[in-house]
């Protein structure tokens, strides 16, 4: 992937010399990022990646990405500690120092927020289902899913030409799939998702999906690049229980690019876990 270029349009600009700069400015940032992930990395020292003041560099970024740097390199950290956990015996302390945290607790908790389980737990998850299909993972949550009513908001998914598979679409607080969605959907690709229950509030919808063959170790470190993603760099508005400006998006899947942020949030693989440990109640006979 490497010089790789991003499709102006992708980004949402204009098509001209002055946002294909910009697109290569946020790539050298982000690069830095990837490439010094332990090392403590300022706004400035990211600004200077990139050839720009801090102001103009921050404000490029978030048009970009959706995201702020801060919370890019944030993902990129906790993208790193997933990989660790799951392909390395390191112990917890040691993987918390390597990617850029001098305190363990506040590693911790930063890792249970963003990934959505404690790193210990991580490591347990993706070791006892590490060769199991991601596929089977999605297809256990789609199984028990339940379609809103009323639906708030609709999502096609288009693209993906030959993955056969399912998506994971949330509706993210960044452009970055971390941290609990307000809520998920699991279409096929191409489909239809759709969502209800939304408290107000601005969101961005992200999808995720992988071939069939991508096992859930693979997709939980998310580094064969053989991922397929999509984001709309326009939130969705949701006010007094209504979405404003428009009730439905499309995101069209596609291979993942540099530009893309890594998937954090382990959240599929974590309810999955907890549907299979957790017995199904007992029906009752009826009396006769």
């Amino acid at each position: 992937m490497n010089g790789e270029r991003v499709p102006l349009e992708s980004a949402g600009c204009a098509t001209d010399q002055t946002a294909e700069d910009r697109i290569e400015a946020v790539l050298r940032s982000v690069r830095m990022m990837r490439e010094n992930v332990g090392d403590e990395l300022s706004l400035r020292d990211l600004a200077q990646s990139a050839l720009l003041s801090p102001f103009h560099f921050h404000r490029v970024f978030r048009q970009m990405t959706a995201s702020t740097p801060a919370r890019y390199l944030a993902a990129w950290r906790m993208a790193e500690a997933k990989r660790m956990l799951a392909y390395s015996s390191v112990n917890v302390t040691d993987i918390c120092m390597q990617v850029g945290y001098s305190s363990l607790g506040t590693f911790t908790s930063q890792f249970t927020r963003l990934v959505g389980v404690p790193p210990r737990r991580f490591r347990a998850l993706v070791t006892a289902w590490s060769d199991q299909p991601f596929a089977a993972v999605l297809a256990d949550l789609r199984s028990v899913l339940v379609e809103p009513d009323p639906v708030q908001l609709t999502g096609t998914i288009t693209g993906g030409e030959g993955v056969d598979a399912f998506a994971v679409v949330g509706l993210f607080s960044s452009g970055i799939p971390q941290e609990a969605p307000a809520a998920c959907a699991i279409p096929e690709v191409p489909g239809m998702a759709v969502f209800g229950g939304l408290p107000d509030g601005e969101y961005y919808p992200l999808a995720m999906c992988f071939p069939p063959s991508v096992t859930v170790v693979e997709a939980m470190v998310d580094e064969l690049d053989r991922g397929y993603f999509a984001a709309s760099r326009v939130p969705v508005r949701i006010s007094g229980g209504v979405a404003l400006t428009h009730s439905a998006f499309t995101l069209r899947v596609r291979p993942r690019r540099q530009l893309d942020p890594p998937m954090v949030l382990a959240l599929p693989l974590v309810v999955a876990a907890q549907l299979r440990e957790t017995p199904m109640p007992r029906q009752r006979s009826p009396r006769g």
